[in-house]
């Protein structure tokens, strides 16, 4: 039996001693070629889990020792950015707690805060911000997170929790500045509330 699928699918989570068998084997067969977190990520992505599950199944491969420092062999994303990008924040918080990797950059130089811009996510933008370089830009588009959050108030990607106005909101007051093709986008303009957040 594949026990990385009855770690999934069992309701609820199967518990600490299943988290320790996927921790420690190698090898988990084709229905999981990812890190078992990651694996994880993708099915509350998908709708397959809830929120809540998801957190419960992470929880208990934090507490078998799952590597925290892992990043994806493609993208080089760490695992918060991974939980982030997912729509998974009670994930990406319980890896924060536990002490993860939380400000490596993925190979297209986005770091956690930008895909918590981007995703609309405030709580885990306030928890990324302390010590950020609010200036970095990812190397796909240029952007800085600031810009990455007002791209996902513009066209909001699967998953985002719509809080991008709150987290350029947290941007502008750390530092980040508002560049001209935002500062004098007339879309912008006509949001009060992100115009207000803007300082414009």
């Amino acid at each position: 039996m594949d026990m990385f699928r009855v770690f999934l699918e069992s309701a609820p989570a199967p518990g600490l001693r299943a988290a320790s068998y996927l921790v420690e084997t190698p090898a988990l067969g084709e229905d999981h070629a990812r890190h078992p977190v990651h694996a994880v990520c993708e099915q509350v992505f998908d709708g397959r889990l809830s929120d809540a599950e998801g957190f419960a199944r992470a929880k208990d491969l934090i507490g078998a020792g799952a590597d925290l420092f892992h990043r994806d062999p493609d993208t080089l994303d760490s695992l918060v950015t991974t939980a982030i990008r997912l729509a998974a924040p009670s994930l990406a918080h319980a890896l924060l707690d536990a002490g993860a990797t939380h400000d490596a950059p993925g190979r297209s130089g986005a770091r956690p805060l930008h895909w918590a811009a981007i995703m609309g996510m405030p709580d885990l933008l306030e928890r990324l911000l302390p010590g950020a370089d609010l200036t970095e830009r990812d190397r796909d588009c240029g952007s800085t997170p600031l810009g990455w959050a007002l791209e996902g108030w513009a066209s909001p990607p699967r998953g985002s929790n719509g809080g991008h106005v709150v987290c350029a909101a947290a941007l502008v007051e750390a530092g980040a500045v508002v560049e001209a093709p935002w500062r004098d986008s007339a879309r912008v303009r006509q949001d009060c509330a992100l115009r207000a957040a803007l300082r414009i």
